[in-house]
């Protein structure tokens, strides 16, 4: 199938999912939609997915993704930025508990996360796609863990994702 097709195929989903999501009393948009899509499928197929076009070739069913997003809350969620969100495309916001800036990198704890891996919660740093556990420290690039941050850099990002409301793993350093 020519990516054109598989465009096609996600675009006619979006339109289906609003357009039912709409009819049971959930107010959405296609890019609300959209934004729940990414974050399903990279939540579910985590080693098929190294780039966002990679979503346009995986195939979902329609019942599964219309039950999944009949249990997002879409509302988009009032949080305090460490950054300005200029540069951040707000379907990106749409599902973040929380976001902190620390030396310069981002790291984003999703709302609905449903990867266990490396920690519950734990954060993604979107930019180089790494994931940081919470507990450790430690920093992953799909599966395999590639660094660590010093004692101090972890506390500080464990600091601020804690003042932001989130639960955090027991500490393990």
């Amino acid at each position: 199938m020519r990516k054109e097709s598989h465009r096609e195929y996600w675009i006619q989903i979006q339109e289906d999912l609003v357009k039912d999501l709409n009819k049971n009393g959930i107010s959405v948009t296609v890019e609300q939609v959209w934004a729940a899509i990414q974050i399903y499928c990279h939540e579910n197929f985590p080693e098929e997915i190294e780039f966002w076009s990679d979503i346009l070739f995986i195939k979902v069913e329609y019942s599964v993704l219309l039950a999944y997003m009949s249990s997002i809350d879409f509302e988009l969620i009032k949080i305090e930025f460490d950054t300005t969100t200029a540069n951040i495309h707000y379907s990106l916001l749409l599902m973040v508990k929380a976001q902190v800036k620390h030396k310069g990198l981002i790291w984003v704890v999703h709302k609905y996360d449903a990867d266990p891996f490396p920690s519950i919660p734990h954060a993604h740093q979107i930019d180089n796609r790494f994931k940081l556990h919470l507990g450790t420290g430690k920093i992953y690039l799909k599966k395999e863990e590639i660094s660590q941050l010093s004692k101090k850099e972890f506390l500080a990002v464990r600091e601020k994702l804690g003042n932001k409301g989130v639960e955090l793993p027991p500490l393990a350093i």
